[in-house]
């Protein structure tokens, strides 16, 4: 038999046996008394039935695949504390500004030492004075951009 045909056929095969799990899957529910703030669990409770003990008018029940416990385990594993694609790009911009600032500084850095020994060679003296302009406008260029990226982030928050 072709390989192409026994994956098809793996493939659907599978889908047979864990498709139906999937749309049955049991969880927890979660129900809280308006009155009382309690909190009850039900393990092993479909969504449906989850949203039977919504209809009560005394409390709210959320449905969940995992339990309160796993769910702050699941939290844990998060170690860059992001949580939405924005926060992500906001921590990565400012990863890469941190970066930036440190190459600029250990640039002028460079060319304060090239300047100072030098010796009176106006060709390295003139190369230290160019890489310490260049860093210094690097930082200017940094700072304008971190300045535009805050105020558009603030708008669109």
């Amino acid at each position: 038999m072709n390989n192409k045909i026994k994956i098809v056929l793996f493939a659907f095969i599978l889908s047979i046996i864990f498709i139906p799990k999937f749309s049955k899957a049991e969880g927890f529910c979660v129900c809280v008394n308006k009155e009382t703030k309690e909190k009850i669990e039900f393990y092993n409770v479909s969504e449906s039935q989850c949203l039977k003990y919504n209809e009560d008018d005394r409390q709210t029940c959320s449905w969940s695949l995992f339990d309160s416990k796993m769910m702050d385990q699941i939290n844990n594993l998060n170690q860059l504390k992001v949580n939405t694609p924005q926060s992500f790009v906001g921590l990565l911009i400012k990863t890469v500004m941190e970066f930036l600032g440190t190459i600029t500084l250990l640039m002028i850095i460079y060319g304060g030492v090239i300047w100072m020994t030098s010796n009176g060679n106006s060709d390295k003296t003139d190369k230290a004075k160019n890489i310490i302009v260049w860093a210094s406008l690097g930082v200017v260029v940094i700072f304008a951009a971190y300045a535009i990226l805050n105020t558009v982030f603030k708008i669109f928050e």
